[in-house]
């Protein structure tokens, strides 16, 4: 006799997928907002190109001339 055996989906498998997004969108955006603070690059192109782009988006932003005080 089989029985049909049910598996529910693994919350760990969900939490590793948000994790994955906190690493790879939110982070790089957090940080090239405020490298852009101190950069020749308003805080708008710089997220866009940390969504875009990731951490390279974040070494791109780096990658401005400073602002001089």
């Amino acid at each position: 006799m089989n029985i049909p055996l049910q598996v529910a989906a693994s919350s760990s498998g969900n939490f590793s997928f948000i994790i994955l997004i906190v690493l790879l969108v939110v982070l790089p955006c957090i940080v090239s907002y405020k490298q852009s603070k101190k950069r020749k690059i308003d805080a708008l192109p710089a997220i866009l190109i940390a969504l875009l782009l990731s951490w390279i988006g974040v070494i791109i932003v780096m990658c401005f001339p400073r602002k001089e005080w």
